[in-house]
């Protein structure tokens, strides 16, 4: 070290150990100018365009991210309310080049901006606009031209030595150290600029920040898990968007205009937030705004409910089944390096790429890989096979058999894959025995005719009860045949049945059976949850036996259990006719009037003396008012 000098210890590590050398060369860097510049400093473009000169091309260059280039001009414009025309350069030549004319001139008048985005598809044309702006006699102070390219080998060397160069891309992991997760953080915490950095000063207001840079890497990270991911993806626009609407909800006191009648929020930090309003936006808008599959779009608002919310900012929070805590320097007082701590924090420990950090099911259940899932169900298989063929002893045959020799015969069996038990057939064997456990005996035919016999009562209501009561009938036999198939088909070879599949497909993922949807119709309960959706069947046909023993003992009837609603109302028509007292040759109007008691339901002990009480009428986009009957 001493006979040499830093530039020269610097080669020899790059001859000698080239894996160092980019360690040993943020080092040199950081001793010989600072560390200012090696820091991972967000790009702050709008002092560069208040010092840069209008005849100075602003060069962007990016390798991974072309969309950071085009993003951050737009934003700065739109911060400066500055007009900018955006060009895509192609390979056209003559025709670019004479297009790219035409926008420069009028711009240099006008003082817009301009921005050519690919410029590497045809960098000959550079050296004429060069030669245009700095020839230029007449030009507006406010005009700035700005280009976005790759770095290529033919880009022209004179242009280079006239433009401010800047890179765009995020920063990165150190090479040789680098993860999809401590990656990505680092790109998208270097979009955490000290303007949203210092937008609100709510506690939880920079572990918010960090929770959306980590959802919209898991969201990327589990487009990487195929086959059980997803197939969008998403840039650093819906991270930058997403940003921007949690300052909207979090800042809201900043936008609103103090008409003086009501103050202002003196504390922030006891400011409501609307946290629906914030995930709304980022599961609806931002990044739901590309996914059509209802299914993953529930899947990305169940991340959302997960991630942006006030128990995942607070300190002791952890990644469910991983143990991965968000970095302390988010819960330190705001400050300007925030950031950067942040950054080396994540650097040391990193964000878990596993199934669980994107709330999916472990590697064992979830089978990334179709091939290493299908050999493992049949390894465990053939030992299976191999062990119940040690176990049982080879029978020869002591009694010669025509047409065949004496051999041995092994008592062999018929084996699926279902017949080896996964983590998910035993949560499907658990969910069916519960459901089954919880689903009513239902009634005979018998036991129905039974009681509408000693019911009574007019001919059309027993014709209309009867038929309700098959209704459910079928309903519950059904359900119990579905589950029943279900528990019995793991030991069993593969299910035939697209219904049977379909049933145990959503029951697996925790879903209301469609098919047990479509067969309820009408009188199907809001699908919230399984053992919802089972609840509320059992309490319909516990109102429908109700019913049985008469309109006397049960005066109120529940009208949305019933399959056919209108069904019960043409009874009451009908009755209503039937006890009319009239002339025989006059000719009447029936109609139904509705009157609202405000009495409950359950306070009504005797039926009305024309027609009936119901309950379970819904009213949308209006309410009623008890007190005044309207």
């Amino acid at each position: 070290d001493q006979r040499v000098t830093k530039v020269q210890h610097l080669m020899v590590i790059r001859a000698v150990r080239p894996a160092r050398f980019i360690t040993a060369a943020l080092k040199f860097a950081s001793d010989l100018i600072g560390k200012k510049v090696i820091s991972d400093n967000s790009i702050d473009l709008g002092s560069i365009v208040k010092t840069m000169s209008a005849r100075t091309p602003i060069l962007l260059l990016y390798r991974d991210e072309p969309e950071n280039a085009r993003f951050l001009i737009t934003d700065l414009a739109c911060k400066r309310q500055q007009e900018v025309i955006s060009l895509y350069v192609g390979k056209s030549g003559a025709m670019e080049l004479k297009q790219c004319q035409m926008i420069v001139d009028k711009a240099l008048q006008a003082g817009q901006w301009v921005h050519l985005h690919a410029v590497h598809n045809c960098p000959d044309i550079l050296l004429s606009l060069l030669v245009t702006i700095s020839g230029a006699k007449v030009m507006n102070s406010n005009f700035r031209l700005w280009l976005s390219c790759e770095p290529v080998d033919t880009f022209p060397s004179a242009v280079l030595q006239s433009c401010l160069k800047i890179c765009t891309d995020s920063p990165r992991a150190i090479e040789g150290q680098s993860s999809f997760m401590k990656d990505g953080m680092i790109r998208s915490l270097s979009w955490v600029t000290p303007d949203v950095l210092s937008a609100c000063t709510r506690g939880d207001w920079v572990p918010l920040l960090h929770n959306l840079c980590l959802i919209y890497n898991l969201f990327q990270l589990r487009s990487r898990l195929a086959p059980n991911g997803w197939k969008y993806s998403w840039t650093a626009a819906e991270l930058w968007e997403s940003l921007r609407a949690a300052v909207l909800v979090f800042n809201e006191d900043k936008l609103t205009v103090n008409d003086g009648t009501s103050p202002a929020p003196s504390n922030p930090q006891n400011r409501a937030v609307s946290w629906t309003a914030l995930r709304y936006l980022l599961g609806e808008v931002i990044y739901g705004g590309q996914v059509h599959d209802p299914l993953d779009k529930q899947v990305i608002n169940s991340m959302l409910d997960h991630f942006i919310c006030p128990a995942a900012c607070k300190k002791d929070y952890e990644i469910p089944k991983t143990k991965w805590k968000l970095p302390s320097s988010c819960f330190q007082p705001l400050r300007s390096n925030q950031v950067s701590q942040i950054v080396s924090q994540i650097e040391n420990n990193p964000p878990p790429e596993t199934f669980e950090a994107c709330l999916m099911h472990s590697i064992t259940d979830a089978h990334p890989s179709g091939e290493k899932y299908f050999f493992a169900q049949l390894a465990q298989i053939y030992e299976i096979e191999t062990k119940e063929a040690e176990a049982e002893l080879p029978v020869f045959s002591s009694t010669p058999i025509r047409g065949s020799a004496n051999s041995a015969t092994i008592k062999s069996r018929d084996r699926s894959p279902l017949s080896v038990k996964t983590g998910k057939d035993i949560d499907l064997i658990e969910t069916a025995n519960i459901l089954l456990q919880k689903l009513p005996k239902g009634w005979h035919k018998d036991y129905v005719m039974d009681r509408l016999k000693k019911l009574g009562g007019s001919v059309p209501y027993t014709y209309f009860m009867t038929n309700e009561m098959n209704v459910m009938q079928g309903i519950l036999e059904e359900i119990r045949a579905t589950l029943s198939a279900i528990k019995t088909s793991i030991d069993q070879p593969a299910i035939n049945s697209p219904t049977v599949i379909s049933v145990a497909h959503d029951l697996l993922y925790q879903r209301v059976p469609r098919h047990w949807q479509n067969l309820a119709g009408s009188i199907s309960p809001n699908p919230t949850n399984t053992l919802t959706w089972i609840g509320d069947i059992v309490q319909r046909c516990s109102h429908l036996e109700r019913a049985l023993q008469g309109r006397e003992r049960v005066p109120c009837l529940w009208i949305s259990i019933f399959s056919s609603p209108e069904g019960l109302l043409g009874t009451i028509m009908h009755e209503a006719v039937q006890t009319f007292d009239g002339a025989a040759n006059t000719f009447e109007v029936f109609n139904f009037q509705t009157e609202i008691t405000n009495r409950d339901k359950d306070h009504i002990r005797e039926s009305p003396h024309e027609g009936m009480f119901v309950y379970g009428i819904s009213l949308y986009g209006a309410s009623w008012e008890r007190t005044i009957n309207e």
